[in-house]
């Protein structure tokens, strides 16, 4: 029982500090700064699409991950009531009295299935706070290549020719940052032309995010075409 606690406890932090925390980046809100001061045009960008699959994941890193792990919330009440729950089990409370705490017997389930559920809980969670990350690291290489500099396209590139050796001496940061441009700009980026589309495909309900390429993609795709 302490093992399952502790790990809800890691859950809770991991999934609401840092979904609220990741997104507050300056990067991201450049990003939606570029489209709304009209520096770039949001039909020439995939930039929206990205915030949008952002916005999303930090939802499913909130009441989404709990939610979806017990399998048993129909609704942001009880979603809500899983939360209370899970948090006074945390301190230590029982199941019962977490159930109280959660304030209605749907949660009682709800809160029964959060114990019960803890290694699906915390796979979705990481899943999810991948995935963000991930979207965040594209959202800001994006950003940089229109501004022409910054971090993240520096360390874009430098791992990319850390990855391809036989690279080096041609693939500059301004080569990426054209390609960049180029994929973003064509919508490449965001139309799922860069994924693997078997991947696509074995989802159930294919959602716009899932279009979306990130780093691994970009990567395979600029290097079949060197």
């Amino acid at each position: 029982m302490k093992s399952i606690k502790k790990l809800l406890l890691l859950v809770l932090i991991f999934s609401v500090g840092n979904s609220y925390a990741i997104g507050k980046n300056n990067k991201i809100q450049q990003a939606r700064e570029i489209m709304q001061e009209g520096e770039v045009a949001a039909t020439d960008t995939c930039l929206d699409e990205y915030l949008q699959a952002q916005k999303q994941l930090k939802y499913m890193l909130g009441l989404g991950t709990f939610a979806r792990g017990t399998g048993t919330a129909a609704s942001g009440a009880v979603a809500a009531g899983t939360w209370a729950g899970a948090g006074a089990l945390v301190g230590g409370a029982s199941v019962g009295t977490a159930a109280t705490v959660a304030g209605s017997a749907a949660v009682v389930g709800a809160v029964t299935g959060a114990v019960v559920a803890v290694p699906a809980v915390a796979a979705y969670g990481t899943y999810s706070m991948t995935k963000l990350l991930q979207t965040n690291y594209i959202i800001k290489t994006i950003v940089d290549a229109h501004r022409g500099r910054g971090k993240s396209l520096n360390k874009f590139t430098k791992k990319f020719l850390r990855r391809n050796k036989d690279a080096r001496g041609y693939m500059t940061r301004e080569a990426m940052r054209e390609m960049i441009l180029d994929l973003d700009s064509s919508g490449a980026l965001c139309d799922g032309s860069l994924k693997k589309q078997r991947r696509i495909k074995k989802l159930r309900t294919p959602k716009a995010r899932h279009q979306l390429a990130l780093k691994r993609d970009i990567y395979r795709y600029i290097k079949s075409t060197l």
